[in-house]
């Protein structure tokens, strides 16, 4: 099982993409019995690209924000005038929504930590945490290998592994 972002770095942030390619590689040459690496070859089992703000995301949280009088940071992304491109994470099928909303603090923590990088007070964080936890506490994976996936999506990275 590996967790990686997907094919255009979930948004196209160049650190994002190289990493997405390097992993794929490596799982080739991880499978492939004529490389020249250590061990027998090994096939990962599922490959799952992480999503950032998919359009559905995004819609649920913008709405509880205008709905509960606050000002919402999504209200340009939602602008039907501004160009806003179809990301691999919402082309590709969603293989695993889990609930993550009693890991918000931690997750926000490790987004903190990279300090020269995001805003504390910036947009990442105006959505307050109860209320995403309400309409969207979930993170999504979308599949990268195998393309299938169940109906609903996996509640549980390793499940049937």
């Amino acid at each position: 099982m590996i967790v990686t972002y997907p094919p255009d770095g979930g948004y196209p942030h160049p650190d994002h993409i190289r990493t997405h390619d390097v992993t794929m590689a490596a799982v080739d040459l991880a499978a492939d019995p004529d490389a020249d690496v250590e061990g027998e070859p090994w096939e990962v089992a599922r490959i799952v690209g992480t999503t950032v703000f998919t359009g559905p995301r995004v819609e649920a949280l913008h709405g509880a924000m205008v709905e509960a009088g606050l000002e919402s940071p999504f209200e340009r992304w939602l602008d039907p005038d501004e160009e806003r491109p179809v990301r691999d994470a919402e082309r590709l099928p969603v293989a695993a929504r889990l609930d993550v909303a009693a890991w918000f603090a931690r997750r926000d923590a490790a987004l903190l930590a990279h300090a020269s990088q995001v805003d504390p007070e910036g947009m990442w964080f105006s959505v307050p945490r109860d209320l995403e936890a309400q309409v969207w506490p979930w993170e999504e994976f979308v599949a990268l290998r195998p393309a299938e996936v169940t109906d609903p999506p996996l509640d549980d990275l390793f499940a049937g592994l």
